[in-house]
Order: C-alpha cells, then structure tokens, then sequence
C-alpha cells in the first residue's frame, strides 16, 4: 500500500509504503520532486503552488499555480512532464481534482464591471473543458441568470467524474452541489467523494462537534450514514477523509468515552458500519489538529 502526500511550497509526492491496513511496524520514504517555483512551465516561469495539489491512482498530479505573467494556472502532470491545462487571464482557480480518467476539475471565477460569475470546469486535456455549473449575479428583467451567486474554491471529483462543491446561494445560505442535487451546510464545506462508490461526507455544522455525514451523490435528502454524532465528540475535525470504496471513513476527533484525542476511524462491514475507534493519540492540546485531513485508501495507488 503506497500514500503520497504533498507539500505546496516546493511541490513534491511523498510515497509512503504501509505494510497492512494500517500503519504499524517499519516504513519506508521516497519522494520525486513535481514543480517547484522558478521552474519554466509552458514557456512561463511559475511562481507560486496554491495548497491542495491532488493525485489519482495513476500516480497523475494536478495543481494549482500562479504564474508572473499570466496569474492563476491550472497545471496536469502526466508521471514524467507538466503541461499547462489552462491559464485563468483576470480570473482565479480555486482547487484542482483529479479523477482515474486524468481529467482535472477546478472552480473558475472572475469579476468584470461589477458582474461576477463563477463556473465548475471539468478538464479533460490542453484547453479543452465542459462548464458544469454557472453562478453569478447577472439577471434578466429583474431574475438572477444562474441559481447561485458565487461558489467555493474547494471541489472534489469521483473516479467517474461526478463532482462535488460548495456554493453560496442568492440567499447568502451555503450548500453543498453534487450533479444536481444540493444541501443546505452552515459552513464552508471542504468536500469528499470516494472515488469508486459516490459517497459524499461532509461536515455540516459550525460547532466544533458537528456530526460528520455520509450521503450518496445521487440523494442528499437523507444521509445513509453518521460518521461522527456530535453526541459522541467535543470536537470534529473540518476535513474527513474516505476511501475509493467508501468502506472506511478517517477523522480528526476528541472523544472522552472512545479513547481521547487524535485520528478515529470508522469501518463498514458485512453486518453494518464499526463504531468509531481512535488509532492514532494526539495528547498535545493543538488547535491545528481542527484541520487535518486525513486521507483513508486500501488499494495500492
């Protein structure tokens, strides 16, 4: 089992190989450096890498950077050379996604003359893309053109391409968007989708124990599972992860009756999903434990 992980200073894949489901005993480190800034990148010299690259099964990159010349870019690493996919002229990319088939999705926003408008692209090669959805204040005879006025930097994409993402209504409420569905979040969402199973997990609430819910893409009217009951936890972390098979759900938690502070997981089996259980303490009282996001796989990638 390989995990790769990024930092976006100097953009790198750390493969990190685990012997068993989870991580005991021996391990070994490699890295292969991606992009760094400075570097020539479709005759551009890049800048900047915004946080949150992302990698599919394919060991495939997809990134975020800023160029001198030519602001935001949208930028695909095939395993061996980086191609620019996109240039955002006066406009701005929020996160990159990558799916199995190497396509890359991205929010695209701009604002000309007092007009904004927002669009979720879905890449598929050089300049090549299809506009999933349209947000933006522009209206006609009195009625707003587009159902939402702006939306999220973060997105997040399945194997199959079905993408996921937040957006802020006219109303200022914010949702979260899967295909055509939506559900109304009371903070930003940070969105997940497992890659084989299109199961979305989201944590709704702003309290600090907000329950962490598990949806299908296809149906947010009721969530097929609680992850996390904020009956359980004094705190949730913003950021669950989930892997392809959406079997196995990882979070950053405090919990007294299960075990303390640190990384739960939850497991789905024959007979239904496990309780949480802690397999990484954290003792340290360090509020940035809120934010991590733990990624769970169990196929090598």
């Amino acid at each position: 089992m390989k995990r790769r992980v990024f930092r976006s200073d100097t953009l790198f894949a750390l493969l990190l190989s685990l012997q068993g489901q989870l991580a005991v005993g021996s391990q070994a480190y490699d890295y292969k450096i991606i992009a760094v800034s400075g570097q020539n990148i479709g005759g551009f010299t890049l800048q900047s890498i915004k946080p949150n690259p992302t990698i599919n099964d394919n060991s495939h990159v997809a990134y975020v950077g800023t160029f001198q010349v030519a602001g935001d870019v949208l930028v695909y690493w095939d395993g061996t050379q980086n191609e620019l996919l996109s240039t955002a002229g006066n406009g701005t990319f929020g996160s990159a996604a990558i799916d199995g088939s190497d396509r890359v999705a991205t929010r695209f926003s701009a604002t000309s003359g007092g007009n904004s408008v927002s669009t979720i692209r879905r890449y598929s090669g050089v300049g090549t893309y299809d506009t999933l959805q349209y947000a933006g204040n522009a209206q006609v005879n009195g009625q707003f053109l587009y159902p939402y006025a702006s939306f999220m930097p973060q997105v997040a994409i399945s194997s199959i391409g079905t993408v996921v993402f937040g957006a802020v209504g006219h109303d200022q409420l914010t949702y979260l968007v899967a295909n055509n569905n939506t559900l109304r979040v009371s903070v930003a969402p940070f969105p997940v989708i497992s890659d084989d199973a299109e199961r979305v997990l989201v944590r709704a609430l702003p309290q600090a124990n907000s329950s962490i819910l598990l949806y299908r893409a296809s149906n947010f009217s009721t969530p097929e599972s609680i992850v996390a009951s904020s009956g359980d936890f004094s705190r949730t972390g913003q950021q669950p992860g989930i892997n392809d098979e959406a079997t196995i759900v990882a979070f950053y938690g405090e919990s007294t009756p299960l075990g303390g502070k640190g990384l739960f997981v939850k497991i789905k089996g024959s007979t239904g999903w496990s309780d949480p259980y802690l397999i990484a303490s954290d003792a340290a009282d360090d509020v940035n434990r809120f934010h991590w996001h733990p990624i769970a796989r169990t196929k090598p990638v």
